[in-house]
């Protein structure tokens, strides 16, 4: 079925997935690629035997009001009033006094079937986990995602003979969105029907209407407005062949019978059409009208169709019901009629077609596959073009070159508190826990190993304490907070804290250096709360795992980064490291400092190791002080590593707050520090410039700018107990879902009530 046009017809069944070859391709200058590779409506090509197609499942649905607001609930499925068999519904009652149409210039794509799955991401992840015996990750467990009238267009092309269509399609995390582009010829017939036209568009509406009550026990409301923007629609989830389909269809309403199936059994499709007088009418009626609607209620598993038949003054005279299951024996008898078989196997492999061809897992490239009748089905490649369709709030690009543009703004940071956490992680509103920098010799030689495992006390890493410290910093300080927002605004001091974001500074370290990250993914929770963000992670399965099978070296490897840091601090400006003490990691002292990143206000607080012991040393947090360790450079390969990878993640750490000085300390594989070196974080950027291809500041901090202005746009409802769970995994998009009530709600009940309700203080 898939046929290159420069081959002869016998050959043009191909079982593998296309290539393209060096002449095949050609890139124009309008900014897409023309392709070569075709596949075929012949229909005698398709007529083997019938694909598998597993009983379609509804795993959800939503609702569009009067001004096409979405909500994920079924408060416009209507229910079916059985008429009268004759019933002479006058179908013209009410146009156009009482016709409110929606506005088709306005192209809605697959945006609302995208908003659907945002709210129901999770339970489509555990499903999916469910039938496939996996832990549940950031895969939706479906290939295609699109309407269903974009498959009922591709069932009915081999017997289509009027009307073309293009089909857009990119990849995102290995899933296939389709969604339709507007043909020139369609756009000429909707901006140019007639008034007659436009009038039996609106019958097929107004026998819903007079067929149709909002409540199972209440009659139809045929007096009412007839407003095509309100819709229900399903959301089914089927296969068809190997490929697994997610998709959703408007749904006119279903059985009113409490005894009735459940969904999508229990749906209706009701239809209009003229009245049949002659064998000729019959004949097309079966040929072409059923067609489509087979088409269209077989996909979803629709059982039954309700069809209105009118005279030519749209008055009903009959009413007549199709068993979707009987159509195809139905129209049998026709000669050279449609055969199901065909359509199915149609669709089947331009579903493989278009799943060899778009192999680029990318957003902003979009393969348009375009079909005219009589001819090869043909694509072409697009890359950011008006074609893209995915929405910037549905995803966030990773790719490091939209990212190459100037520095963005980053204001100086501010420290404006500090607290403390003891060894059983109890808060102190204090700097007790800070520590000062005792300098090494430059070749020390520290038995790192010292102490270990006796003397080391490790903080309970599967206590999740989310952002809780930095909350409770804030509720302890929360009149200097205002304060300081209301002095810089102008303004009365009041309940804004000033800050478009709340959260950890390695939350942020994360977003720096996800442009150059290939190892590990992330999940970050965000939810807004009297107009602020507040951000904390959420720990993924692999980072579980990892945690919980850690080898015995890589823990002894951790601890030597703590004992560094106990043989370079004293407790007082005067004092000496204690050496021989316990290392105890459930102790820190942190820093809450408050900055800008472009136009978001951020708050963060983050471990500080120590500071400069001077007392001449300038304010905080430039007199912090990184402690880090990392082994020997012996050759130019590890050099080069060190310059790509660690200093990346030093060099975020140490930006963010403000920190300018990392101190170094290089070990042997023994764990036997030989050299100590000082790193200006001003000045990392110069030292890594002469890497091929290394990181870049700017990449950085545009993308940490770009995710947090995409939170912002996305994390719209002020709640707590709703958080927008934003997950990404090395070389895909950032992509996010919503939470109500679930075990991401991270924001405690005592913090909550106490912003919004703070005690009055005589």
């Amino acid at each position: 079925m898939f046929q290159n046009r420069n081959r002869a017809e016998t050959s043009a069944t191909l079982r593998v997935p296309l290539t393209h070859s060096s002449n095949s391709r050609e890139t124009t200058m309008s900014g897409h690629e023309d392709t070569t590779q075709t596949l075929s409506t012949r229909r005698q090509l398709y007529e083997r035997d019938f694909p598998f197609y597993k009983l379609p499942v509804e795993v959800g649905c939503f609702s569009l009001d009067s001004e096409r607001t979405f909500y994920n609930d079924d408060r416009q499925l209507r229910y079916y009033v059985e008429p009268e068999k004759s019933p002479h519904f006058k179908l013209s009652d009410g146009y156009p006094e009482r016709y409110m149409r929606r506005n088709e210039g306005v192209k809605e794509g697959i945006d609302h079937v995208l908003r659907w799955i945002l709210a129901n991401r999770s339970k489509l992840e555990v499903s999916h986990a469910a039938a496939a015996g996996s832990s549940p990750a950031c895969d939706l467990g479906v290939d295609f995602i699109t309407w269903r009238g974009h498959l009922t267009k591709l069932l009915t092309t081999p017997y289509e003979t009027r009307e073309g269509w293009m089909l857009a399609v990119t990849r995102l995390q290995g899933t296939l969105y389709m969604s339709e582009v507007e043909t020139e010829t369609a756009r000429w017939d909707r901006e140019t029907r007639s008034e007659r036209h436009k009038q039996m568009m609106y019958w097929g509406l107004k026998f819903e209407q007079y067929t149709c009550a909002a409540e199972p026990g209440d009659r139809p409301d045929e007096g009412g407005v007839v407003n095509t923007n309100e819709a229900f629609c399903t959301v089914v989830r089927t296969r068809l062949a190997a490929h697994r389909l997610l998709f959703s269809g408007e749904v006119d309403c279903r059985d009113r019978d409490p005894q009735a199936p459940p969904a999508p059994a229990c749906y209706l499709e009701l239809k209009t059409s003229a009245e049949i007088r002659t064998p000729k009418q019959r004949s097309n009626f079966h040929r072409y009208k059923l067609l489509k609607w087979w088409a269209q209620s077989f996909l979803p598993g629709v059982p039954r169709i309700i069809a209105g038949f009118r005279d030519n003054d749209g008055v009903v005279v009959s009413v007549e019901t199709y068993q979707t299951s009987k159509i195809s024996q139905l129209i049998k008898n026709e000669y050279n009629c449609w055969n199901p078989t065909v359509c199915m196997n149609f669709c089947s492999d331009f579903l493989s077609f278009a799943r060899s061809v778009v192999r680029e897992d990318n957003p902003r490239v979009v393969y348009l596959f375009s079909w005219e009748p009589h001819r090869e089905v043909s694509y072409s490649i697009h890359r950011d073009t008006q074609y893209c369709f995915l929405p910037d709030w549905y995803t966030l690009s990773t790719r490091r070159q939209l990212y190459e543009r100037d520095f963005p703004l980053y204001k100086q940071p501010v420290e404006v508190g500090c607290f403390s956490l003891d060894s059983e992680r109890k808060f102190y509103n204090d700097d007790r826990q800070l520590r000062y920098y005792v300098e090494p010799e430059k070749s020390p030689h520290f038995k790192l190993s010292d102490g270990y495992p006796e003397r080391y006390m490790r903080r309970n890493e599967g206590v999740k304490e989310g952002i809780d410290h930095i909350l409770r910093w804030i509720l302890a300080n929360r009149s200097k907070l205002e304060v300081s927002h209301a002095a810089a605004t102008g303004s009365s001091p009041a309940c804004d804290l000033g800050v478009d974001f709340i959260t950890w500074r390695g939350h942020l370290t994360k977003l720096l250096t996800t442009p150059y990250e290939t190892r590990e993914g992330w999940m970050l929770a965000v939810t807004r709360l009297q107009g602020t963000l507040y951000m904390s992670e959420v720990e993924t399965e692999t980072a579980r795992w990892d945690r919980e099978t850690r080898s015995e070296r890589h823990k002894q490897m951790m601890y030597w980064g703590y004992k560094f840091e106990q043989y370079t601090c004293a407790a007082e400006p005067g004092g000496r490291p204690d050496e021989s003490g316990v290392v105890n990691t459930n102790e820190a002292f942190c820093t809450v400092v408050r900055t800008r990143l472009a136009a978001h206000r951020l708050l963060f607080s983050g471990e500080v190791d120590c500071r400069d012991r001077d007392p001449q040393a300038p304010p905080a947090p430039a007199c912090y002080l990184e402690l880090k360790t990392s082994a020997e450079i012996c050759t130019p390969k590890q050099r080069s590593n060190f310059h790509r990878y660690k200093l990346l993640k030093w060099w975020a750490q140490s930006f963010l707050p403000g920190v300018p000085r990392i101190i170094a300390g290089f070990r042997d594989d023994d764990g036997v520090v030989v050299s100590v070196e000082t790193y200006q974080t001003s000045k990392i950027s110069q030292l890594i410039k002469n890497e091929y291809n290394c990181w870049k500041p700017t990449v950085c901090m545009n993308f940490c700018s770009d995710f947090l202005s995409f939170a912002r746009s996305v994390v719209r409802e002020d709640n707590p107990r709703v958080v927008y769970l934003f997950s990404w995994e090395p070389h895909r998009e950032v992509s996010y879902s919503i939470h109500r009530d679930t075990q991401y709600c991270f924001l405690p009940d005592w913090y909550v009530s106490e912003i919004t309700h703070p005690q009055q203080v005589e």
